[in-house]
C-alpha cells in the first residue's frame, strides 16, 4: 500500500490524551518518539492547567504514578490510533503560562527501572522474558527458546547473569542481552512484551510517494560499501584454545581461521571472553549486519499518519537514484502542535 493513500486527501488531524483512564481533549501539544533499537519509546505532552477536572496543578503534583496514552486521528476523531502508552517520568508546571508538561516512557520503563535481584541460572531466555512480563502485569508475546542461558558449556563452568563483571544490572539489560544471544528482537508495544525472532525482511512494507513528503534527505557512506570484515576473537577455557569467527561483507562466515590473502582493507575486531564457536559466529554476523545497516539512510518529513511504526519497511521510489529500494524503519517521531499541525519524521536504514 502507498503511504500517499493514507496521508493524502481530506485530513482533519486530532489529538487525544488519556490520563489515568480519563479522556483529555484539551491537550495543546504532543510528541511521541518510537524506536526499533532496544530502547523505550518516549512522549511529551503539554496540557493547560485548570482546563478541566483532571488538569489542575494539584492533581498532577500529587503522589503516585500517572499513566498516559497519546492518541492521534486523521479523520476528525472518528478513529484514533494509540501512539504510546506509558508512565510519566517528569512533570514541569508553569503557572505563568498556565501549562503542565508531562514527559515519560512506554512500559519498557518497568524493566529499565527494575534492578536484577536474582541470578537466573539454568533458565531459558523465553522463560525469563515471560517471568519479567508477568511480573509487571504485561502480556507476554514470547517465542519459546530451549537453550539455557546461564552456562557456557555443560557441567564445567557456570556464567551468572548478575555479577560484578557483567553489564546486566537491570531487567532490560538482561532482556536485551538475551535477545542478542538468541538473535531475537525485544520491545514493548502497548501492554505487551514481544520477545521473538528477528525477521529476515520487514513483515509489512509501505510504498513512499515522494510527492507527499515535506522533506527528504538521503545519506550514503561509500566506506561501508567497500569490502570489510568483522572478526570476533575469544578464548575457549574448556578446550584451552582460541576461538575466532570472521564475517565478511563479500563472503560467508569463516570460523576458527585468521585472515589470509585477499583480506578486506577494513577490519573490525571484537574481543570477548569465554565465547563458544556458535556464540562467536552469531556475534560476528550481528555486528556485520548492524554496520551494513548504515550504508544508506533516509530521513523523511511528512504529514503524520496512523499506521507507520518501527520495524516495518518502506519502499522509496521515484528519486531516479540508487536510493530507490526497501528500507527498515528505525524510528518514527510524531508531533502535533497548533502551529505545525500533525507531522512525523521517519528515519529508515538499509537492509
Amino acid at each position: 500500500m502507498l503511504i500517499s493513500r493514507l496521508v493524502g486527501g481530506a485530513r482533519r488531524p486530532r489529538l487525544r490524551v488519556v490520563a489515568n483512564g480519563a479522556i483529555l481533549t484539551s491537550a495543546i501539544h504532543a510528541r511521541v518518539i518510537s524506536t526499533a533499537y532496544y530502547a523505550a519509546d518516549s512522549f511529551s505532552v503539554t496540557l493547560p492547567i485548570n482546563a478541566g477536572p483532571f488538569t489542575g496543578a494539584d492533581y498532577w503534583s500529587s503522589s503516585g504514578s500517572n499513566e498516559i496514552a497519546v492518541e492521534f486521528s486523521i479523520d476528525g476523531g472518528m478513529t484514533f490510533m494509540t501512539a504510546i502508552e506509558g508512565l510519566v517520568d517528569r512533570l514541569v508546571l508553569d503557572p505563568i503560562c498556565g501549562t503542565a508538561v508531562l514527559e515519560g516512557r512506554d512500559f519498557t520503563s518497568y524493566f529499565v527501572d527494575t534492578i536484577l535481584r536474582e541470578q537466573y541460572l539454568n533458565r531459558s531466555a523465553s522463560e525469563i522474558a515471560q517471568t519479567f512480563a508477568e511480573g509487571h502485569g504485561l502480556a507476554p508475546s514470547v517465542t519459546p527458546t530451549s537453550r539455557l542461558v546461564g552456562r557456557y558449556y555443560q557441567g564445567n563452568r557456570t556464567r551468572t547473569t548478575l555479577s560484578r563483571d557483567t553489564t546486566c544490572t537491570t531487567e532490560w539489560d538482561l532482556l536485551v542481552a538475551l535477545a542478542r544471544f538468541e538473535d531475537f528482537e525485544v520491545f514493548v508495544q502497548g501492554r505487551s512484551l514481544f520477545f521473538q525472532p528477528r525477521p529476515l525482511a520487514p513483515r509489512v512494507v509501505f510504498g513512499i510517494d515522494p510527492s507527499v513528503l515535506c522533506a527528504l534527505k538521503m545519506e550514503y557512506l561509500p566506506s561501508i560499501t567497500d569490502a570489510f570484515e568483522v572478526k570476533v576473537q575469544s578464548w575457549n577455557s574448556e578446550r584451552q584454545s582460541p576461538v575466532t569467527s570472521v564475517a565478511s561483507s563479500n563472503s560467508s562466515i569463516q570460523t576458527g581461521v585468521t585472515s589470509g590473502t585477499g583480506v578486506p582493507s577494513k577490519s573490525y575486531v571484537i574481543t570477548r571472553p569465554n565465547l563458544t564457536i556458535e556464540e562467536a559466529e552469531l556475534m560476528a554476523a550481528q555486528a556485520l549486519r548492524e554496520i551494513q545497516l548504515h550504508r544508506k539512510i533516509i530521513s523523511l518529513e511528512m504529514p503524520g499518519d496512523t499506521v507507520l511504526t518501527p520495524r516495518q519497511g518502506i519502499q522509496l521510489g521515484g528519486t531516479g537514484a540508487m536510493f530507490d529500494q526497501v528500507y527498515l524503519v528505525e524510528s518514527v517521531e510524531r508531533s502535533f502542535a497548533p502551529g505545525t499541525g500533525f507531522i512525523q519524521h521517519v528515519r529508515a536504514v538499509d537492509i
